[in-house]
């Protein structure tokens, strides 16, 4: 599914039939719109109110996946984050200003690598926009923020929602499948808010989840060429912020934790004043971190080719590092290694080798 169906998808968050989903993803069908919405709607699918969406590959070990959300290791100074998730309303930071916000310039990302999951339509639960933001404890003050913008409706059989199981299911107990002691409970929560003008030439989308997360760019092409990462700071964090072109569509882009919600927020022919306007309002107001952080865990799953090797921290807190060339293959799994980087990691659950200090086994 391409194109304007995506688009629609992601304005009326429309629950297609499976039989029919199935067909349009073959076909790559298009379908014809009387408005045309600007780029950033297409990284926006409302997931949670489809019965089969695509979702990131997982990395070798399933405590990774798990999370890549959760608290950061004690080992890294400064960044122990709290249940509260919900930002302070639209506060801005007296420290920045929009003249000292700074992003870094790359070329358009490619989407993100993808997999097929399967969502059971008996586990869905509706909600409404307020229960939804409350569920993940988040204010959305765009519209306050920049009036031309307005959140786009969802259509009134499909609203907001999530994926919950009362049913146990599989686990890996290390030899073989058993069934778990627990239910299920909530296993997909996705979301997705597009803000927008009359004419869909300028939007701003953010992207929400607490238990899965859904990434939206493959960054590693776009920052091939890319020797270093600069950071903004905003409301006490550290966020690396990327500008590119793309469909001829001027983006920014960010991705941040507020506490256990991962926010991926993105915009299309907005001004830089005001996509930090809006970053300033979303991003949860914390004290300040010294830089360089630290993380020590044990490698898991290690690609010599894409120079990638995952991290396990002891609490289970997983982390992707990308590491130089050549460098990967230096490492075997299961080895404790410690990672000093600066900034906040530049997408979720990932430490790019442009914001790396050093990467090194640990001695024992």
């Amino acid at each position: 599914m391409k194109g304007q169906e995506i688009i629609n998808h992601a304005v009326r968050a429309e629950m297609p039939d499976r039989e029919a989903l199935r067909e349009s993803c073959i076909r790559q069908a298009t379908r014809k719109s009387t408005v045309k919405h600007s780029v950033w709607v297409k990284r926006l699918i409302p997931a949670a109110a489809c019965l089969a969406v695509v979702i990131a590959a997982l990395i070798a070990f399933p405590s990774l996946y798990g999370n890549l959300n959760g608290t950061p290791p004690s080992t890294q100074p400064g960044t122990t984050q709290t249940d509260e998730t919900k930002p302070s309303s639209t506060k801005q930071n007296d420290k920045v200003t929009a003249h000292e916000f700074t992003a870094n310039d790359i070329p358009a990302p490619d989407a993100a690598m993808t997999g097929m999951f399967n969502l059971s339509g008996d586990d869905y639960i509706k909600m409404t926009y307020e229960e939804i933001t409350d569920y993940f404890g988040a204010a959305l003050p765009i519209a306050e923020l920049l009036p031309a913008l307005s959140l786009q409706p969802k259509t009134k059989d499909y609203p907001y929602g999530i994926y919950k199981s009362d049913s146990k299911y599989p686990v890996w107990d290390g030899d073989t499948l058993v069934e778990s002691k627990e239910p299920r409970g909530i296993y997909y929560d996705v979301n997705s808010f597009l803000f927008a003008s009359a004419d869909g030439k300028q939007s701003l989308g953010i992207h929400l989840d607490k238990v899965f997360h859904y990434p939206t760019y493959n960054f590693i092409s776009a920052l091939e060429k890319v020797e270093k990462l600069t950071f903004s700071q905003i409301n006490g964090r550290e966020l690396a912020v990327f500008h590119f072109t793309e469909d001829k569509n001027d983006c920014y882009y960010v991705e941040f934790v507020n506490g256990e919600v991962s926010y991926c927020v993105g915009s299309s022919n907005l001004s830089r004043e005001d996509f930090f306007k809006c970053l300033t309002a979303l991003v949860k107001e914390t004290a300040p971190v010294t830089n360089p952080r630290t993380i020590i865990g044990k490698t898991g799953a290690i690609d010599d080719y894409a120079c990638y090797i995952a991290v396990e921290c002891d609490n289970g807190t997983g982390y992707g590092v990308h590491l130089p060339q050549g460098e990967a293959e230096k490492y075997t799994i299961f080895q404790e290694v410690k990672v000093v980087f600066n900034g906040e990691p530049a997408t979720i659950g990932h430490i790019w080798r442009q914001q790396l200090v050093s990467f090194k086994a640990v001695e024992n």
